[in-house]
């Protein structure tokens, strides 16, 4: 169970699966029978180590048994605040396997597992040899006469049956394998995995694209029946899709059915670079999708198979313009709403993809179905606001519905403002189109602007703190990023509200936080020419140049700056 509050504490996207703390995983997965079971093998393994160590004289033993001690309790530990994983859990049975022959191979008990004949105990004695170890002595004579007053005989182990030798022999065939599947496998998927998702990171050309493929295809075969790392390699076929298009290759046609082993089976980079270059990109989203589908098919009740089946048609969708698509879409979305009908974030892709296919009715000419579409999404929104009334991007969307469907600019506004007020660096990527949209009416712009200029107040104060050492692990770099990004957004309300002194100040500000960045200086540089401060204009005009010329930056964007200073001196001498 995930409330919706919590997302406003940790991530929205996050999708637990298990108690983040061992002894309630226990309890929760196995009952109490099995957490009694788990904390009965701690103890014991605690209580054995402990007893090993004060047992043993020499100090080399004593030290083994202290690390084995140590190492249990480190997983113990753990387990208190996060999860054990493949890797931790195969240290914590090898260290009890340790303890236990350990003490086998010290003497203190015997780890044989031929019987002991009757009598046999009593016919050895023990003593301490000069390393502290023990050995086996005969008894004295006289100590082993039976009661009858006959001699003892020495007991012979029974040779082992052909039965056990076989059964040895199986579980050593079998042994390696299983170690292999169960242990070792699982942490060579997740290595590869994690350079995978190394690569994939940021911008994905070509290149990368193949790099991460491989890794991921590696990964998938070192333990196909993980569901999460599928997810991973779908998003990858989507990028490379994407790659493609961009680049040029006809986009061809979508086959009905791909094999997904064929896919598998590509092993090595020169194999993954063949099935690039001769794929198209319609038939690398059926591949992706694929991939997706074997996912589900895995896991049938992780909302996140369902979520990223309904982003891959909608994402093809945006593309192709198939309206089956788009179908596909919205079906996904609709059958994860029960698996997870609190998740407010499904909500709202759910509500996008409905705006969506009104929008498609709209376009063709059936306005009484593009009606309906729209309505229902508006209900989604206020649904998810109900839910979560501090998540942004509800208003963001409800904004955009009544600004771009119902032709609602106030309405509109009130929604921005909300999610300005929550978190306005999600907005500022499209104020400008939004500033475009409202651009008759300056009273509503000047209305965001105010919303922004007290958010960026509020960050502000957040900075100032961070600064002081006040919020710790606050990270100082983004907040500024984020502070001068508010700022930029205030300063371009401004101009576009006709309020061009107002817009100074905040463009000042974003210029002094992200130096570095020169679209703030030139910003502030025209803003400062349209007030008439012609020479603070050509010195902020001229910095922005030498920070250009300080970095890796295209000649564009140089004779960009060069060609701004030139305008504003001929501002400065009448021109």
């Amino acid at each position: 169970f995930y409330p919706p509050s919590l997302a406003n504490v940790e991530a929205r996207g996050a999708s637990p699966d298990r108690s983040h703390q061992a002894l309630l995983d226990e309890l929760v997965t196995r009952g109490l029978l099995g957490l009694v079971s788990y904390l009965f093998l701690v103890f014991s393994a605690v209580a054995l180590s402990w007893r090993l160590m004060r047992a043993s004289d020499e100090w080399r033993w004593q030290v083994f048994f202290i690390a084995c001690l140590s190492a249990i309790v480190a997983h113990v530990v753990e387990g208190l605040t996060g999860i054990p994983i493949v890797s931790t859990l195969m240290m914590f049975w090898v260290t009890l396997a340790l303890v236990v022959t350990g003490g086998g191979v010290t003497g203190q008990y015997s780890l044989s597992l031929v019987p002991t004949m009757p009598g046999e105990a009593g016919a050895t004695s023990e003593s301490r040899d000069t390393q502290g170890g023990k050995r086996r002595q005969p008894a004295p004579a006289g100590k082993g006469a039976s009661r009858a007053g006959a001699p003892r005989q020495s007991a012979r182990a029974a040779a082992p049956s052909l039965g056990s030798w076989l059964a040895l022999g199986l579980i050593a065939a079998l042994t390696p394998g299983a170690v292999w599947r169960f242990n070792a496998a699982p942490i060579v998927a997740d290595m590869h995995f994690q350079q995978g998702q190394g690569l994939s990171e940021g911008d994905l050309d070509l290149n990368r694209a193949v790099q991460a493929l491989d890794e991921y295809l590696q990964t998938v075969r070192s333990n196909p029946g993980e569901d999460f790392y599928y997810l991973h390699l779908g998003r990858t076929l989507m990028g490379v899709a994407d790659a493609l298009r961009v680049a040029g290759v006809p986009p061809g046609e979508a086959p009905a059915k791909v094999d997904i082993n064929h896919l598998l089976n590509l092993n090595g980079q020169q194999a993954v670079v063949s099935f690039v270059e001769r794929t198209r990109p319609m038939e690398m989203m059926s591949y992706a999708e694929a991939v997706l589908l074997r996912a589900h098919s895995l896991n049938p009740l992780n909302k996140d198979h369902f979520a990223n089946l309904g982003r891959l048609n909608s994402y093809w969708y945006s593309w192709s313009y198939d309206p089956g698509r788009l179908s596909a879409a919205l079906q996904w979305y609709e059958r994860v709403t029960p698996i997870a009908p609190r998740d407010v974030t499904l909500l709202n892709e759910r509500a996008g993809v409905t705006i969506s296919a009104g929008d498609y009715y709209a376009a063709n000419g059936n306005e009484e179905q593009a009606r309906q579409f729209y309505e229902q999404a508006a209900e989604l929104l206020r649904y998810s606001e109900q839910l979560d009334p501090r998540y942004a991007d509800t208003y963001v969307r409800q904004g955009d519905l009544a600004r771009l469907q119902h032709n609602d600019p106030e309405a509109a506004v009130a929604a921005y403002v909300k999610a300005i007020e929550l978190s306005g660096t999600l907005v500022a990527g499209s104020i400008e189109r939004i500033a475009d949209d409202l651009a008759g009416r300056p009273d509503l712009l000047i209305q965001l602007r105010d919303a922004y200029a007290r958010s960026a107040a509020k960050q502000e104060e957040r900075l100032a703190a961070a600064q002081a050492g006040k919020a710790p692990g606050a990270d100082i770099e983004t907040l500024r990023r984020q502070v001068a990004l508010l700022y930029s957004a205030t300063g371009l309300l401004s101009v576009r509200g006709g309020d061009m002194r107002g817009s100074v100040e905040p463009y000042r500000r974003a210029a002094e936080l992200q130096p570095a960045q020169t679209n703030y200086r030139r910003n502030y540089a025209i803003v400062l020419s349209d007030t008439l401060r012609y020479d603070e204009a050509l010195a902020e005009a001229r910095r922005a140049l030498e920070a250009l010329r300080a970095q890796p930056a295209t000649e564009e964007e140089i004779a960009v700056t060069r060609r701004l200073i030139e305008l504003i001196e001929q501002a400065r001498a009448g021109g």
